[in-house]
């Protein structure tokens, strides 16, 4: 119930904060058990944002130092689905709790890359989603968020095709390890003695779900008709302008 109030907030907060547009709700399943979510990840207001357009049960990670500063914010995250990740850790305990929650049918929101991007670019996806997507047997929903297209406080959101197990290489359903083992996972050794194939197959999962996202972003400057690398062009070139102005202050100093 908690869960649902918070969201209810949320949801309003965000659309009275920003101009959000979304695209591809068609695509969104209506599936009773989990599945995840894959999305870029621009700053902190990624996880509301998934929230505001897509009606779930969501559960998502959020590095460890945010539950451990603002205690009121530390329980409106959690309200929200948010559980902590230890940055540095093995990885074998936010294995087995994104898989606890995907068997009890959450909708688990994950960002491949790993860490926000600081230019909007999609970098390469770490091979964690891969690992999940497969030991769940769950499918896969691709969604990019772009903001400040239209104005300043814009968001769009494309949201693609569902990715299935068949369409990524594993079998849907059935999960290689019960929660008591996928809590043992930890490490690239650990990964590589479950699944013999080893990272490569991780691998390429995890690009075919990094180049989904990479095209609903495209997919939306498709829509405005402005040119992808043009468009990043001209923003490393401000960033270069940025730093080379902010070293010339330094200097001057």
């Amino acid at each position: 119930m908690l869960y649902g109030i918070m969201r209810f907030f949320v949801r309003i907060f965000m659309n009275l904060r920003y101009s959000i547009r979304v695209y591809g709700k068609e695509n969104i399943p209506r599936l009773q058990g989990g599945y995840i979510i894959a999305a870029n990840h621009r700053c902190y207001a990624d996880p509301p944002a998934i929230a505001a357009v897509i009606p779930a049960r969501f559960s998502f990670m959020a590095k460890e130092e945010l539950f451990h500063g603002n205690p009121l914010f530390a329980f409106v995250i959690r309200m929200c689905g948010a559980f902590p990740v230890k940055r540095g850790s093995d990885g074998g305990a936010v294995f087995k709790i994104s898989l606890d929650k995907l068997r009890r049918g959450h909708k688990l929101v994950i960002f491949p890359e790993g860490t926000r991007s600081h230019d909007g670019r999609i970098a390469r996806g770490r091979s964690g989603v891969a690992v999940i997507a497969e030991q769940s047997g769950v499918p896969v929903l691709p969604l990019a968020l772009m903001y400040g297209l239209r104005s300043k406080n814009s968001i769009d959101v494309s949201i693609g095709p569902v990715l299935t197990p068949d369409m990524l290489g594993y079998r849907e359903g059935q999960s290689r390890t019960n929660t008591a083992g996928a809590g043992e996972i930890s490490g690239k050794e650990e990964i590589q003695l479950l699944h013999p194939e080893g990272a490569k197959r991780f691998r390429f999962i995890t690009d075919d779900i990094i180049n989904a996202i990479r095209n609903e972003q495209r997919n939306i400057f498709d829509l405005y008709s402005i040119d992808f690398d043009e468009f990043y062009s001209v923003r490393a070139e401000i960033a270069d302008a940025a730093e080379n102005a902010e070293k010339q202050q330094n200097n001057i100093t």
